[in-house]
């Protein structure tokens, strides 16, 4: 079984979009160099580490700048390394030390990456900022979830409820930053750690499932492109933008909430 690192960089577009058409062959021009598999198509099979410290976006005081010194990434990566190890956890507070819930040996962070955000596209690194209509609903979404919050189960987000873990776009968390990708000729199936949810990604084609069936994580379509890239195109249900770090991320059912489609690349680099 192959172990492999996958690097992480987001391109923000446009929450919603029209469907792009889909290509239905499952062959590639794909160099000489890459893995094939046998029906000759990259071989992107294996156990692939998304974890990094790099974060989603540019924290402000590094406005302006893409990329860390040698200095700086050696101190975050040490940080990360250490921060709940038992030498320093005389400097941690009660409540830090309550909060990290784990010590060293869980967590899998991993590295930074050298650049300051995951976002590459703005060039700012930082998410556009939402309409006043997407503020006045998510203002209005977490004053009910405050005043409502522990009335029902339903009430609690996927994640608390091992439902679902998926993001909009995928980030690393503190631990199981893991994907297994398994293909066949029709089919890419990408298993995440946390959760264990399995993405299956039809490759032939196919159209959507009709509007009228919702799925947590969407509805996926791939294609392949000349360049090594797998494209995958979901449809999101029921999202919300729930903070700065985790820009889209489910939450409990709305039938008002508009769909939201993503695009994601996967490649070689």
């Amino acid at each position: 079984m192959n172990h492999r690192c996958l690097a992480v960089a987001v391109v923000v577009f446009s929450a919603v979009v029209p469907h792009p058409p889909f290509a239905s062959a499952q062959s590639t021009n794909a160099p000489a160099s890459a893995p094939l598999t046998a029906w000759g198509v990259p071989d992107l099979q294996g156990v692939w580490s998304y974890a990094t410290i790099t974060p989603l976006q540019r924290p402000t005081e590094l406005s302006g700048r893409a990329f860390l010194t040698d200095e700086e990434v050696a101190q975050q990566d040490n940080d990360a390394a250490t921060r709940a190890s038992s030498e320093r956890r005389a400097e941690l507070t009660p409540a830090r030390d309550l909060g990290l819930a784990y010590n060293q040996v869980w967590w899998d962070r991993g590295k930074s990456t050298g650049r300051t955000s995951l976002i590459v596209d703005p060039t700012n690194g930082r998410l556009p900022a939402l309409t006043p209509e997407a503020q006045r609903m998510g203002a209005e979404r977490q004053a009910t979830r405050r005043a409502r919050q522990y009335d029902s189960w339903e009430n609690r987000p996927l994640q608390e409820r091992c439902m679902t873990y998926q993001r909009a776009p995928p980030v690393p968390s503190g631990y199981n930053n893991t994907y297994q990708i398994f293909q066949t000729p029709e089919y890419v199936a990408i298993l995440n750690e946390m959760i264990h949810d399995v993405r299956f990604i039809p490759m032939d084609g196919r159209p959507h499932v009709s509007e009228g069936i919702r799925q947590w994580n969407g509805d996926s379509r791939g294609h392949w492109e000349d360049s090594l890239v797998l494209v995958r195109l979901y449809a999101l249900w029921n999202v919300s933008r729930a903070s700065t770090k985790t820009p889209l991320t489910t939450s409990s059912p709305s039938t008002t909430q508009p769909r939201i489609r993503v695009h994601g690349r996967w490649t070689f680099l």
